[in-house]
């Protein structure tokens, strides 16, 4: 747990958390108590947040991604259609047809080009990030797989072992509901 809530290194992150999984698996109820236990002593919640942190930010991530692809993909039909209507017209002597597009001038198309390196370092990005996801969404999945009660009234409410509510507590139920609302839109 402290792997994962305390690491600056995302890889050492992700491998706290297959390690987790690992355990878990099968529905481990001693693992489950192990975490509960963990979870109730860690006075900063920083485990839960870190979780949170890693689930909020991929999923941003990937959410920023289809969005930029959806654009893309308006912006080229209009760019296709402003190209087909000056085909119809007699043409410009400005454009261009390409495998991957259309072009308004040389520039554009360096550009262009240019930007197609930045997409692969994005799709890069993208794949690492749903990684993320599936591993933190399963380690959640297994931690409260069998209905352990203890565990999940502790996502929405994360109280100490003297049953104060602890300083940085949040409903991580509705958190991970917004989340894929949000996503989802």
């Amino acid at each position: 747990c402290r792997l994962v809530s305390h690491s600056p290194y995302s890889e050492l992150r992700k491998e706290g958390l297959l390690f987790g999984i690992a355990i878990l698996l099968g529905g481990n109820a001693k693992g489950q108590q192990a975490f509960h236990e963990f979870m109730v002593e860690d006075v900063d919640n920083s485990f839960l947040v870190s979780i949170r942190d890693l689930l909020e930010t991929n999923f941003e991530t990937i959410t920023e991604h289809y969005r930029r692809k959806i654009n893309e993909r308006r912006n080229s039909q209009i760019t296709l259609r402003k190209f087909s209507d000056e085909e119809m017209t007699g043409g410009s002597p400005g454009f261009s047809r390409v495998s991957t597009g259309v072009y308004e001038s040389e520039n554009q198309k360096s550009l262009y080009r240019g930007s197609t390196m930045h997409f692969l370092d994005e799709e890069s990005q993208l794949i690492l990030s749903l990684e993320v996801c599936r591993i933190v969404l399963r380690f959640i999945q297994l931690l409260f797989e069998g209905h352990y009660a203890d565990l999940q009234n502790h996502l929405r409410v994360q109280r100490s072992s003297n049953g104060m509510m602890n300083g940085r507590t949040f409903d991580f139920i509705t958190f991970m509901s917004d989340l894929l609302k949000e996503t989802a839109k």
